[in-house]
């Protein structure tokens, strides 16, 4: 059978198992919201699809060109055996044969990219898609940028940039956050985290996580103000939670120019790599608990986190002091540390770590000041506050 060129379209549920995704990332984005949806509502919007052709013949297969997502997360549903109100072995799909698509994938992909800028994909789906397809020197960078409208340098610009991490998944996604304040391990999405850590979170604390996510508050520390602590499990008192406020509240990566700069500058190959990705997390986080992300939020916060890369003074001046009472010492460890959920297992490796970087047999004598001094310090705080 012929490549089909009308440009014909029904609409008609299909089995699916009958369906195909061929994503031009390669990989699942966040599915969570849009399972919770059709929990909770049903499949509101058909999913576009074309019939499949394999040479020159069709089948009774068809590949989907919009609405991936939908069909992954009401995939999703029917692998897990779990009971809903509706039926998801069969999706409700606009059939669209005027896409005269075969199995040549990168074609598909350069299709489907269009298809969804139009659809205002997020700015790091555009990012993965674009690097996807000139890394696959199928089409050159200047058909690509003509493809979607923009100047024939754009692709090659996108491409040469290095964003492909999780804290600029969830920046310029608009996901939620689950970040851990002591080895900062990052969770996209709250599936994603119980699944890692289903061993050790509760049922309640899943259903307080949910409560949050969906609540008003912005802020994690004032929602726990009126609730309590969103973890009562020791191992994941340490994690944060940052809302994503969608899309729409990220800027394009030419908006977050400065920030992208930063990390492919300080976070890649740099002498100060691990400072830097330090600065860079509390960046992000900062900007998550801001709806709106403005160029001059951005820039304000990239400038000072150069800024304390590039000036040394207050590091030599710290060299320069030569004598340290063990009251500095301590008032200096509590306060690196304040912040962080301490278990006596932490602060004994804590120690063993310090003696192992201080190499000269001079300087050792410094760390017999011992850290739970200030853990001890913190705790009495607390107590009289």
């Amino acid at each position: 059978m012929a490549t089909p060129k009308t440009n014909e379209k029904k609409l008609m549920k299909i089995s699916i198992e009958k369906l195909e995704a061929m994503n031009y990332r390669d990989v699942a984005g966040d599915i969570d919201d849009i399972r919770d949806s059709l929990l909770e509502k049903g499949q509101l919007e058909p999913i576009t699809v074309t019939p499949k052709i394999e040479e020159g013949k069709g089948t009774d297969r068809f590949i989907i060109v919009n609405g991936e997502r939908r069909y992954r997360a009401a995939k999703n549903i029917v692998e897990s055996g779990r009971e809903t109100k509706f039926n998801f072995n069969e999706l409700d799909c606009i059939i669209d044969t005027s896409y005269n698509l075969d199995t040549d994938s990168e074609n598909f992909k350069l299709n489907q990219l269009i298809l969804n800028e139009v659809h205002k994909s997020t700015t790091f789906e555009t990012y993965l898609a674009v690097k996807s397809l000139v890394d696959s020197k199928k089409y050159s960078k200047s058909q690509i940028s003509k493809a979607l409208g923009k100047d024939e340098t754009w692709a090659g610009k996108i491409a040469a940039l290095i964003i492909d991490n999780e804290l600029f998944k969830c920046y310029f996604s608009g996901a939620d956050l689950i970040y851990n304040k002591n080895n900062a391990e990052t969770f996209v999405s709250l599936n994603s985290f119980v699944d890692s850590k289903k061993d050790l979170i509760t049922e309640k604390e899943k259903g307080r996580v949910a409560a949050f996510l969906k609540s008003k508050t912005v802020e994690l520390a004032e929602w726990e103000k009126e609730n309590g602590p969103l973890f009562e499990t020791a191992e994941l008192k340490p994690y944060a939670v940052y809302k994503g406020f969608g899309a729409d509240s990220s800027p394009s990566i030419w908006g977050a120019q400065s920030l992208v700069e930063f990390y492919n500058d300080y976070c890649i190959d740099h002498p100060k790599k691990m400072e830097a990705e330090l600065l860079f997390s509390r960046m992000i986080r900062a900007l998550m608990l801001k709806r709106r992300k403005t160029k001059a939020d951005i820039d304000r916060l990239v400038e000072g986190a150069r800024a304390k890369l590039t000036d040394d003074r207050e590091l030599e001046k710290e060299q320069k002091t030569t004598e340290i009472t063990p009251k500095d010492m301590a008032k200096r460890i509590f306060n690196l540390f304040k912040d962080i959920q301490f278990t006596d297992e932490i602060v004994r490796e804590t120690k063993k770590e310090f003696r192992h970087l201080i190499k000269d047999a001079k300087h050792r004598d410094r760390l017999n000041i011992d850290i739970s001094f200030a853990i001890r310090q913190k705790k009495e705080d607390e107590t009289e506050e």
